[in-house]
């Protein structure tokens, strides 16, 4: 029996714990405000194979989430750098559920970007499929892993796979970060790179893969078998970074999949380095600045100038955005700030309504000698917006507009 008449249905609330007892947050519109809601008091108020839980919902009997995967089988036998299919059955009811389905192979690697699935609600208890594409297996083996979750908690199933080891001469990668998936924060186009090499080495290589897959190739170096401490620039959407090894007999790439937000900025610029102590300034100069506490930085008088990444220390990233651009010629440069530290490597990636207009480095600064990197000029004329490389480094900030760089 749904939809009871009670005095706490007026009630706004913005979760369960908003509501009083034996009542819960209900929202009827995807962020909208919920109102206190009481269904039953007593599981003859429910249906047939329904109990009334403290909350005052109806829910299937025991409200125990049941998850089979029923493809691949598990130990199925693989070739590496394919996919599979993942599918299987979940229960829903009343509440929503998440789908997950991530991957990690035997050799320190995840091969999969994690993917979800949201099943909405059906009334009553039942199992519902799901089936996941293009899920990637990597080499020497490993596990793919599907978890479900509503409100009353989850349960995950694993199943193995088996895959020959594409390079056994081929030094181990551990990484110490960034996790297996890592969805970044909004208006931040760099990641750091960190972990160890086990075996031994020839031209050890890191990776950035773009959504469009283009590829960044920088020669890795290590201290001992660590590394740290490297900022990678990722694009918006679905990137890889890593590290590629060598063995006498072949290679092998060690990945992880990072997701970057779109930045809904009519023109941003980002900047990643390198680095445990260094530190650098981003600047975003409108047309007729200066690089300067009057242009597009912390205390900008231009209107929609902001910087999002608060954290302006080593090792970064910055970005500088700006919400509307007029007709002129703006300029985007990168200051060192005088440290020890130094040379360090940095990129830059500037964007026009979210889309890469062009990415920059790695650049070789420096800042115990206070270098400054002009990295571009962008002329925006009529709403369009053309690049001009300039990407050279001097001694100091130009006290000129960009225009005159």
């Amino acid at each position: 029996m749904m939809g009871m008449t009670g005095a706490c249905n007026s009630i706004p609330c913005s979760d369960d714990a908003s509501c009083p007892p034996q009542n819960y947050c209900k929202v009827q519109v995807l962020g909208g405000e919920g109102r206190c809601t009481q269904d039953c008091l007593t599981a003859l108020q429910c249906g047939p194979e329904q109990l009334c839980d403290f909350t005052g919902r109806c829910i299937g009997l025991g409200g125990i989430l049941e998850l089979a995967v029923t493809e691949p089988a598990d130990g199925v036998q693989v070739t590496p750098g394919t996919t599979v299919d993942v599918a299987g059955t979940v229960t829903v009811d009343l509440d929503p559920v998440t789908l997950e389905v991530a991957a990690l192979d035997n050799v320190g690697c995840a091969p999969a970007f994690t993917q979800t699935l949201q099943l909405e609600p059906t009334g009553q208890r039942q199992a519902v499929p799901f089936r996941f594409t293009g899920v990637a297996v990597g080499e020497g083996g490993g596990t793919i892993t599907a978890r479900a979750t509503t409100r009353g908690g989850e349960v995950k199933r694993a199943i193995t796979y088996r895959s020959p080891t594409a390079c056994n001469d081929c030094p181990a990668v551990r990484f110490d970060e960034p996790p297996p998936y890592t969805l970044l924060p909004d208006n931040t186009l760099g990641i750091i790179v960190a972990g160890r090499v086990e075996g031994t080495l020839r031209t050890p290589l890191l990776i950035s893969v773009d959504p469009t897959g283009a590829e960044l190739r920088l020669p890795l170096a290590l201290e001992g078998t660590t590394f740290g401490g490297r900022v990678l620039p990722v694009s918006p959407g679905d990137n890889s970074v890593g590290v590629e090894v060598q063995g006498l007999t072949g290679s092998r790439r060690c990945l992880r999949r990072v997701t970057a937000g779109q930045v809904g900025a009519a023109l941003s610029a980002h900047l990643s380095w390198e680095g445990t102590e260094a530190d650098m300034d981003l600047a975003l100069v409108p047309p007729g600045e200066r690089v300067g506490s009057k242009a597009c930085m912390a205390n900008s008088r231009w209107d929609g100038c902001s910087f999002p990444t608060r954290d302006r220390t080593a090792p970064g990233p910055e970005a500088a955005l700006l919400s509307s651009v007029e007709d002129g010629v703006y300029g985007v440069a990168v200051l060192t700030v005088p440290g020890e530290e130094g040379p360090v490597r940095a990129t830059t990636v500037i964007l026009g309504d979210g889309a890469v207009l062009t990415r920059m480095g790695p650049r070789n600064l420096d800042p115990r000698r206070n270098d400054v990197w002009l990295v571009a000029r962008v002329q925006v004329q009529g709403g369009m917006r053309r690049v001009e490389v300039l990407d050279r480094v001097v001694p100091q900030a130009p006290a000129s507009p960009p225009d005159a760089w």
